[in-house]
């Protein structure tokens, strides 16, 4: 039986508390979940019924040019209405759900 690989349940566990307990707007709590978590963790590593998922939330996550240095991600999350941000957060939840339900 193949191991499993913790680390992308680690990545989104660490995600999902910065969600619940940064003071920050939504939209730089996602920022900050994806640059410091999740953009790390490769469709590869994930359950195979999700990969196409995580592979489109990261697209969504970088499809906006950066102006100057903010990176593609902080443009991306400066463009978002609260609603957009808050649907992004859910499919982070849904994802994170997965993930952990796989890793056990």
């Amino acid at each position: 039986m193949k191991p499993k690989n913790l680390y992308p349940n680690e990545k989104f566990s660490n995600a999902i508390t910065t969600l619940a307990t940064s003071p920050k707007s939504i939209q730089e709590r996602i920022a900050d979940a994806f640059i410091f978590d999740i953009i790390h963790v490769k469709a590869k590593d994930v359950p195979e019924d999700i990969q196409y998922r995580l592979e489109k939330l990261q697209k969504k996550m970088t499809s906006v040019e950066p102006i100057s240095d903010e990176g593609r991600i902080i443009a991306t999350t400066r463009n978002m209405t609260t609603d957009e941000a808050v649907e992004i957060a859910n499919e982070i939840v849904y994802l994170a759900d997965i993930i952990n339900n796989s890793s056990q």
